[in-house]
């Protein structure tokens, strides 16, 4: 009698435990139900908690949620209820931001039909009511960063959302209204409003001077690469003494004019082209001066134009003196 008796308590004791085992389970994987009392009254809070997001209807449920359990946490002072409310609002936290991530479709909705740097710069905030690719519609203030066409030609923003606080991309054919914050109009024709913002764009003097700056650019980096011996050479010439003044940079415009006749190759031009040689050894100078010898593509008179260098100041120095002689020695 005695054995059945512990038999069955036994069997008591597994199944309460089992029972609190399976709850806590279905707690943490589904719902969080709490109960607390509030300031030590007989108030008590029942606070169920669902932690499967699985569409916008749970999301905004789970946004009130949170909203309320945030308000609770203002009110309860004891220790174990607060507790309570900021694991329980961690997990709701932890769970939205999930949902968002996952179902966030304007994340980067588009492309730029071409690199995203070549889309036109453009600075403004606007207040817009939007429909992302899911159909979800959503109020967001938006910073404007650059417009461009995407490769359906359809108009596009890159923007910083701040209900996101990060970059999004925006389909102008998406917005269902807009605002511009900087003026308060409400802009009806949205299309027309930022194909004009384009054109001004290309017609600002801002743009054109972005042109001519890329234009010169380039044309210092090809010459550059054409003429990079020869320039190796004018650089460590005239850097020889450790010194480059007024006057020997004088001297290199009127030589680098020479190597070739174009409207680009100012004096502005050759100094940014001087900056951007590399200084070599007496080896490599030599190396580089029997190359270009040797392929008859000097094209300036380098034993003058040492020479010159060396007389812009008082005595010649050391290294300079080591350039002429070997200049002279190769017959140049």
């Amino acid at each position: 009698m005695l054995q059945i008796f512990i038999i069955l308590v036994f069997i008591c004791l597994f199944y309460m435990g089992l029972q609190i085992y399976l709850s806590k389970k279905k707690q943490i994987s589904q719902y969080e139900k709490k109960y607390f009392n509030k300031n030590h009254n007989q108030e008590t809070i029942d606070l169920t908690i669902k932690l499967e997001i699985t569409n916008n209807y749970d999301l905004e449920n789970s946004h009130q949620q949170l909203e309320k359990l945030n308000e609770y946490l203002e009110k309860v002072s004891d220790k174990e209820s607060r507790e309570v409310l900021e694991n329980a609002i961690l997990k709701l936290n932890e769970a939205i931001s999930s949902y968002e991530t996952l179902h966030d479709c304007d994340n980067y909705e588009g492309t730029f039909n071409g690199n995203i740097d070549e889309a036109v710069p453009y600075v403004n905030d606007y207040r817009l009511i939007y429909k992302d690719g899911s159909g979800k519609i959503t109020e967001r203030d938006i910073s404007t960063i650059r417009i461009g066409e995407d490769f359906n030609n359809d108009i596009m923003l890159l923007a910083h959302c701040h209900k996101r606080n990060a970059k999004r991309s925006f389909f102008v054919s998406r917005m269902l209204d807009l605002i511009d914050l900087e003026t308060g109009e409400v802009i009806q024709d949205r299309n027309a409003h930022f194909l004009e913002k384009i054109r001004e764009y290309f017609n600002s003097p801002k743009y054109k001077k972005t042109i001519e700056d890329q234009e010169r650019l380039e044309y210092r980096d090809e010459f550059i690469q054409k003429n990079n011996d020869l320039l190796s050479i004018i650089n460590y010439i005239v850097r020889a003494d450790g010194s480059f003044n007024q006057k020997e940079r004088q001297i290199v415009r009127e030589y680098i004019k020479n190597i070739e006749s174009n409207e680009h190759l100012n004096d502005e031009m050759i100094d940014s082209v001087m900056r951007n040689i590399e200084y070599i050894s007496y080896q490599a100078f030599q190396a580089r001066v029997r190359k270009l010898q040797d392929n008859n593509f000097l094209k300036i008179d380098l034993l003058k134009f040492a020479s010159e260098i060396a007389s812009t100041q008082k005595s010649v120095s050391e290294a300079e003196h080591k350039i002429i002689k070997y200049l002279e020695k190769k017959g140049l």
